[in-house]
C-alpha cells in the first residue's frame, strides 16, 4: 500500500463538484484526501457499496479485519459481513493463510467476546464460516 500519497494523488481523482451536496458527495470528497492507511472500516464498507476503488477497498478491508476481526462501521463484526458479501475471489489472496489462521482462532473465541446480542454472535459465527468457504 502507498502510505504517503492520497487516493486523489495515486489514482488521479477529482472532487465531485455536483451541486447536490449530499452526504455521499461530502464523504467522497473527504475520503479521496486520505491515503490507503487512513481508510477505516466505515470508509471501505462505503467504498464497496458505492463501487469506488473496489480493489483498494477490499485490500484495506482485509488488513483491517486481520488487525481487528470484530471491527465494523456500524456494529461489531460488520466488516466481516462486508468481506463475505463483497464478491471478491479470495482463492488467490496473498493474505489467505493469515485469514485462515485468524478465522480458526476466532471460531474458538467467539463465545468469549462480550456480544450485545446473541443474534450478533450467531451472525458473526456464520460469516466466519462463509469467509472460510470463500478461502477454499
Amino acid at each position: 500500500m502507498n502510505e504517503k500519497k492520497t487516493l486523489r494523488q495515486t489514482y488521479g481523482l477529482d472532487d465531485d463538484e455536483s451541486r447536490f451536496g449530499s452526504s455521499l458527495i461530502t464523504w467522497y470528497n473527504n475520503v479521496i484526501d486520505k491515503n490507503e492507511e487512513e481508510l477505516n472500516a466505515a470508509d471501505v464498507q462505503r467504498m464497496l457499496r458505492q463501487d469506488i476503488l473496489r480493489e483498494v477497498a477490499i485490500e484495506r478491508a482485509i488488513d483491517l479485519f486481520l488487525a481487528n476481526p470484530r471491527d465494523g462501521g456500524m456494529w461489531d463484526g460488520d466488516l466481516l459481513s462486508t468481506l463475505v458479501t463483497c464478491g471478491h475471489d479470495f482463492a488467490d489472496c496473498p493474505q489467505k493463510n493469515s485469514l485462515i489462521s485468524v478465522i480458526n482462532e476466532l471460531e474458538n473465541e467467539t463465545s468469549d467476546f462480550d456480544w450485545c446480542l446473541e443474534d450478533d454472535r450467531e451472525l458473526f459465527r456464520k460469516n466466519l464460516e462463509a469467509l472460510k468457504r470463500h478461502l477454499d
